[in-house]
């Protein structure tokens, strides 16, 4: 069935994300979209793709108008047809891209590509994706009840002991809160301050980091490219008292920074290059304290 034109016009929304996704991850999608509608315009098929011609005209459009494309991975969207499509039309049309990682890993048109990883708790990684967001584009309104109910839930998670999500929820809150993003991070600190536990001092002198690391051809350059992780080696005790792991790279990286949220990988982050330098690491616990440490890049160390 034909869709009129009028209802592809008014699909056509300036300045906004798009959101493309697998079916599969298509709850998660629209729980997604719900929250960043309480600060941005965001276009997403809601009825589902029928490949006709007149979706695929709307789809373009939209992409053309957008800001932001947002693409949710998963080994289901790695195999979409339609998903690839999207990706490689907004690279043509040299859109910010951010991919959200759910599960497995990114596929090759979206590497070197700053990423949200989705992989441990939902409120971390939308968190983490509001942050990227701001970089990118004003919100097209300031949701002071959005805000407000952030805030308030993020107490209640501090009151019932759950401060992994009260620092999500409130950090949250002050992302898109601008005016009293100040407060709100003042306020965090008196409350994280004043608890007796201290995780990163207790935990991080259990930690090490391990890198794994193989030669892979060489650059234009005649450089041996390497292809490298690193990751958080400590007793799985250690292990499931982190949030995230934030790393940050030598400038030259096109991400020089990531952060990390997959406690099954141990926080892994993978990258190629050549050249050693040093990694600097934070470690954040749920506490809400922070370790920090650094890790020479050797090579050494085989995968």
């Amino acid at each position: 069935m034909l869709i009129p034109h009028t209802f592809i016009l008014l699909n056509r929304i300036m300045s906004h994300i798009f959101v493309s996704y697998s079916s599969t991850n298509r709850p998660l999608a629209l729980r997604l979209v719900e929250n960043l509608e309480h600060f941005f315009k965001v276009w997403i098929d809601r009825e589902g793709l029928d490949g006709g011609a007149a979706w695929e005209q709307a789809i373009d459009e939209a992409l053309k108008d957008c800001a932001v494309f947002v693409v949710l991975v998963s080994p289901q969207s790695n195999d979409s047809q339609w998903v690839r499509r999207e990706t490689i039309r907004a690279e043509q049309l040299k859109k910010v891209r951010i991919p959200i990682l759910l599960e497995g890993e990114l596929p090759l048109r979206l590497l070197d590509i700053q990423f949200v990883d989705f992989r441990g708790d939902y409120d971390g990684g939308l968190r983490d994706l509001m942050e990227v967001l701001q970089d990118h584009m004003s919100p097209e309104q300031k949701n002071q009840s959005e805000i407000d109910r952030l805030i308030g839930s993020g107490i209640r998670a501090y009151l019932n002991g759950d401060i992994s999500s009260a620092n999500s929820l409130i950090g949250q809150a002050a992302t898109m809160g601008n005016d009293i993003a100040d407060k709100l991070n003042e306020l965090w600190q008196h409350l994280i301050g004043d608890r007796e536990e201290d995780l990163a001092t207790d935990l991080m002198g259990s930690i090490s980091i391990l890198e794994k690391a193989k030669a892979a051809g060489k650059f234009a350059n005649g450089n041996t490219r390497y292809e490298w992780s690193v990751e958080v080696e400590a007793p799985d005790a250690v292990l499931d008292q982190i949030d995230h792991v934030k790393y940050e790279l030598h400038e030259s990286f096109a991400v020089p920074v990531q952060i990390l949220r997959d406690r099954l990988t141990h926080f892994r982050l993978s990258a190629s290059g050549w050249g050693t330098f040093d990694i600097q690491i934070e470690v954040h616990f749920k506490d809400g304290t922070v370790g920090s440490t650094d890790h020479e890049l050797t090579f050494e160390s085989a995968f």
